[in-house]
């Protein structure tokens, strides 16, 4: 009778660590209207508008737009609004790692890939965890950034709407006759601009 040993292939452990990583970025923005009253043309108090924030160091864009910095933030006005918009950003980067075991034959790729793609789902639900909380954070982060500059963004606003409004209606009057006199003064809050003219 034969001697034969009986072969068995062993079992493998399978330990299998899986990092993942991703960057989050987050986006906030507030708006604010410049205030124009319908003096002259609309093309012509954008132009007006436009002059008064390049005074102010508003830089030209090769789409038009015009942007200036405001701490953190970027503000951006387009072509032919009177709206402007500030938007700040934060960026981070997220890690994650999970580690699985697990016992499969040598030849059973299958179980052995089952053992890693474990860890993969534990990686992921981590880093979706952390992501989440990355994002919270940089939200915060985002409206501390847009309170801190609002209201010198709001300032600016207010001056350029008054300079664009102080030279539409002289130019108005120009159009209607000859400008004899302006008077500018402060009323409580408010500035009072009277423009004397006469026909011709």
């Amino acid at each position: 009778m034969p001697c034969g040993a009986l072969l068995e292939l062993g079992w493998l452990l399978v330990r299998k660590n899986v990092k993942k990583e991703d960057e989050v970025s987050e986006s906030d923005h507030l708006e604010i209207d410049v205030r124009l009253l319908p003096i002259l043309e609309s093309d012509r108090l954008h132009e007006i508008l436009r002059e008064e924030l390049a005074k102010r160091g508003w830089e030209l864009q090769p789409d038009g737009s015009m942007q200036k910095p405001f701490g953190d933030g970027i503000a951006t006005i387009e072509k032919d609004s009177s709206t402007i918009r500030l938007v700040v950003k934060e960026k981070q980067k997220v890690e994650a790692e999970a580690e699985a075991t697990g016992r499969a034959k040598e030849e059973d790729k299958a179980a052995q890939q089952a053992v890693e793609d474990k860890a993969a789902a534990e990686a992921q639900q981590k880093l979706d965890t952390r992501k989440a909380i990355a994002k919270q954070e940089m939200i915060r982060k985002n409206l501390e950034k847009l309170e801190k500059v609002q209201e010198q963004l709001q300032k600016e606003v207010d001056d350029v709407s008054g300079a664009t409004t102080k030279r539409s209606l002289l130019e108005r009057a120009q159009q209607l006759g000859t400008v004899e006199s302006v008077t500018e003064r402060k009323v409580g809050s408010t500035n009072e601009l009277i423009i004397v003219a006469v026909k011709t």
